[in-house]
């Protein structure tokens, strides 16, 4: 044989080989993230698309709608063809607490008459001009973001947003500081990771939540919560009186898998640990919603509304009004976060839906 033919074939099979080892990885990579932005026709607003799709069992695909110029909301959840969140009526409402997942931050939940203390120093929490009373300063601001990033484990996109002395707010929340969290969708959840960084030269205080609104699969009686938790706040006028009790027998016991029909709650559980089972569970279609957290996450708001298709399960790293719990001296329960100058903390919290049959 000729050396020219031997040569021609050795380059033959390293072309054979190449599109072999090529067309092997295309039928091994079944499991494809991706991501889209596009703009709201009505507010110009950006609106990122974090996919998973698997090309084998699509009833595995998933997605996640996020709208950073919204109040850095994530106002919907696909789960193989079925929507887990209620839609927002207009893309402008994600400005609000009503829909997605608001972000709450400083102040998760409710400050009492609107005024809160920390090291001596009282701050009234106004914004725009009004009396900021209930989720914060940060749900209906603009949050910036970057690209998103895919890689073979998940599609990431990264946001933030600076609170410096310029900022319309910041009597209110008078620290220098930048929250950021990332969300990122794998094969099997949504996990949301953040960090607050404290870019003043004094302690820092704050609490941060998510507050993800999900809907109603047919009738009440076919959807169950789950929260192995053992107390409450005790609360007036839905303000912590500093004390907790024993939920055991009583109408806020979710120990057990617990239908909709049954609950009309909007409590505050506390002693939430990373080992705590928490869950909601979709009867009519088998899909289960798990929630994990970080050590931070202490706290589990549960709102059941007995007149609506929705319902709410928050995983809140503080107490409601816990500013002014700390100062009080309920600094255990209260559980505020403080950061001293130039220091920085996170957490995370994972939504993980699974088909189940029960």
């Amino acid at each position: 044989m000729k050396h020219t033919e031997i040569v021609c074939i050795i380059f033959l099979l390293t072309i054979v080989t190449i599109f072999n080892n090529f067309c092997e990885g295309q039928m091994n990579n079944k499991n494809l993230f991706s991501y889209n932005i596009e703009k709201d026709s009505e507010t110009g607003w950006n609106i990122i698309t974090l996919s998973y799709t698997d090309t084998d069992d699509p009833i595995q695909n998933k997605s996640v709608k996020i709208c950073p110029e919204g109040g850095n909301n994530l106002f919907s959840f696909k789960v193989g063809e079925y929507e887990i969140m209620p839609p927002p009526e207009s893309i402008r409402n994600l400005r609000t607490v009503h829909s997605g997942t608001p972000v709450l931050y400083p102040t998760p939940n409710r400050v009492r008459s609107c005024k809160y203390t920390f090291n001596g120093e009282e701050i009234h929490q106004v914004k725009d001009g009004k009396d900021r009373y209930l989720h914060g300063l940060v749900y209906d601001e603009a949050w910036e973001f970057e690209e998103p990033v895919v890689n073979e484990t998940g599609v990431t996109l990264k946001t933030h947003l600076t609170i410096g002395k310029d900022c319309k707010f910041f009597p209110s929340f008078p620290f220098e500081n930048t929250i950021r969290l990332n969300f990122t969708l794998m094969q099997d959840k949504i996990r949301f990771e953040y960090e607050v960084e404290n870019q003043s030269e004094k302690p820092l205080p704050y609490g941060f939540a998510l507050h993800p609104y999900f809907v109603t699969v047919g009738e009440r009686k076919d959807n169950r919560i789950q929260a192995q938790v053992k107390q409450a706040f005790e609360s007036i006028n839905l303000l912590p009186t500093g004390n907790l009790f024993d939920i055991k027998g009583t109408p806020q016991d979710i120990t057990k898998p617990t239908s909709l029909d049954k609950l009309d709650l909007d409590n505050v559980y506390f002693g939430v640990t990373p080992k705590t089972k928490v869950r909601l569970i979709y009867d009519i279609i088998n899909l289960q919603v798990t929630f994990k957290a970080s050590e931070d996450f202490k706290n589990l708001v549960v709102y059941t509304p007995p007149t609506k298709n929705f319902f709410c399960i928050e995983n809140q790293t503080c107490s409601t009004d816990a500013h002014n719990m700390h100062e009080k001296g309920y600094k255990d329960i209260a559980h505020l976060l403080v950061l001293k100058p130039g220091e920085t903390r996170n957490g995370w919290i994972e939504y993980l839906p699974k088909w189940i049959n029960e």
